[in-house]
């Protein structure tokens, strides 16, 4: 599950005039190794950020969306609006919240 998710790095940084990445790895090169894979992509009808078209990037890198579900929200921005939403979205498209089991055991490293 992706929300507002960058999907395609390459197609990112032509969007924003940025420097490519280069020690990273880009999601719509490994696209295609995911289509047996159930997705779900929620996306921000006014996310300047990260706008839909990045989605529609990643997607064309797929020879098959069968298991792949896209949404877009209206009146929400990269930033604004998944919150008073989210509960509403995860109940609409019968996804439930993941909730971390508590445990007692900790790893920390000091350093």
């Amino acid at each position: 599950m992706t929300v507002a998710g960058n999907l395609d790095t390459e197609a990112v940084c032509r969007l924003h005039g940025l420097t490519p990445l280069s020690a990273s790895l880009n999601p719509a090169d490994v696209a295609e190794g995911l289509c047996g894979i159930s997705q779900h992509h929620f996306m921000g009808k006014e996310d300047k950020i990260i706008p839909v078209s990045i989605y529609t990037s990643f997607a064309a890198h797929l020879s098959s969306i069968q298991a792949v579900s896209s949404v877009v929200v209206d009146d929400v921005t990269h930033q604004r609006g998944w919150e008073e939403q989210w509960a509403g979205l995860l109940q609409e498209y019968g996804l439930a919240p993941f909730r971390a089991q508590p445990t007692n055991e900790r790893n920390y490293s000091v350093q």
